[in-house]
């Protein structure tokens, strides 16, 4: 059985070794030299602390990156997949004929036609010219088809408000607060909103699906064949309830934990912890970076889309990644609550001459303190969060790390 772990744990090291390294190493070649990089590098990055122009742009290859701490303006017809993230606005003024995906801390402004766009702004998403194909956008605070703008494709969008001047001749699907129709839907319109106002009453030319919870909507005074769902609040949990989850929740942990270290080495649980203790800041860093690789791979993995050998290759280690990530996840509070445990026992209660029942009886409490805490209101997504990282740091270092190692 110990033999059958050994090698599984080491087809799962070597998976992942190979996953990262096509991740890193396999999609571009950062570190080459320029003549080199030129000649070989299939992903083009530009960075500049000032206004960026396209036209004044050097990259002659697809796809590329483009980081500005200003503004960046699309002032040249293109034919590139590129992404582009700016502190400010980005300002699209010239046809761009490949999928464009938009990062903006400011606004965001569509003036010419693009084939297909991703976008997110923090401010305003304006469209004031034709998308050839599809568009998704996410704003913080308004999207606005202009009163001369076609959607060709469907559009998904989520946002405070939406406001359709011009054209979708696609879908349109997505979630606002405040939706406005006053142009044309040539598909369907299904969203999810507290209020939507149209000009007429034949503005949308397909199904018009809505989920609310708004009471007094009256849009089918407009739209008699509107499909109105309202949705329903759900009920909070009584106090007595929570406490009965959290018992049990904790208790089903404790058990697993009984059952681990039954069934397991004797030292185990102390390598976990020793390995953990000793190496607390690779830890940290290593739960850190392996949250932050996953919206890399699927970005690489959306740039490569095009070459589709390559694609095919990273997607196979992405899907093993994910199930690497989701496993530690799930483990996260089983994990983190042993190592406090084990570090109580240690610190503080072994010059008690702690027994298994006050170790077992310790563990319980953490299990229902950490349980709480991830419950919290606002904070409870970043102490979950928090735990995440420590598991995936956790379990790594002790896949990766041989023996007992010193203090870093």
């Amino acid at each position: 059985m110990r033999l059958i772990m050994k090698k599984s744990k080491n087809k799962i090291l070597t998976i992942i070794s190979i996953f990262l390294f096509v991740v890193f190493f396999g999609t571009t070649n950062i570190y080459a030299t320029e003549n080199e990089a030129k000649k070989e590098s299939v992903l083009n990055i530009d960075i500049k602390e000032d206004v960026y122009k396209t036209s004044e742009s050097t990259l002659d290859k697809l796809p590329y990156i483009i980081f500005s701490t200003d503004r960046i303006i699309m002032d040249k017809d293109d034919n590139k997949l590129g992404l582009l993230f700016s502190a400010k606005d980005i300002e699209v003024n010239n046809k761009q004929e490949a999928v464009q995906i938009l990062l903006s801390n400011g606004a965001v402004r569509i003036n010419a036609p693009v084939e297909n766009v991703f976008g997110f702004a923090v401010e305003n998403f304006v469209i004031n010219n034709n998308i050839q194909k599809s568009a998704f956008i996410l704003s913080s605070n308004k999207i606005t088809i202009a009163k001369d703008a076609v959607v060709s494709g469907d559009l998904v969008c989520y946002a405070p408000e939406i406001v359709i001047e011009g054209k979708v001749e696609g879908n349109v699907i997505g979630t606002a607060n405040n939706v406005v129709v006053n142009g044309e839907v040539g598909g369907d319109l299904r969203v999810q909103t507290q209020n939507i106002t149209t000009s007429s009453d034949n503005n949308i030319k397909g199904k018009l699906v809505i989920d609310t919870y708004n009471k007094d909507l009256k849009i089918k005074e407009t739209y008699k064949n509107a499909i109105v769902n309202f949705l329903e609040q759900k009920e909070t949990k009584s106090l007595f309830t929570i406490v009965l989850d959290c018992v049990i929740y904790s208790l089903i942990l404790v058990l697993i934990y009984l059952i681990v270290k039954r069934f397991s080495k004797k030292d185990f649980f102390d390598n976990l912890y020793e390995k953990t203790k000793n190496n607390f800041g690779k830890v940290v860093l290593v739960g850190s970076l392996s949250l932050l690789v996953i919206p890399l791979v699927f970005l690489v993995y959306f740039l490569l889309s095009t070459f589709l050998d390559a694609a095919n290759v990273l997607v196979g280690f992405l899907i093993v990644y994910l199930f690497y990530i989701i496993i530690c996840s799930l483990l996260s509070t089983f994990v983190i609550a042993i190592i406090l445990n084990k570090y109580i026992n240690t610190k503080y209660l072994k010059k008690y001459n702690n027994t298994n029942y006050s170790e077992v009886v310790s563990l319980f409490f953490i299990f229902v303190s950490l349980y709480i805490l991830a419950r919290l209101p606002v904070v409870g997504v970043y102490i979950t969060m928090l735990l995440i990282i420590l598991s995936v740091g956790t379990i790594s270092t002790y896949l990766f790390k041989k023996g007992k190692n010193t203090k870093n």
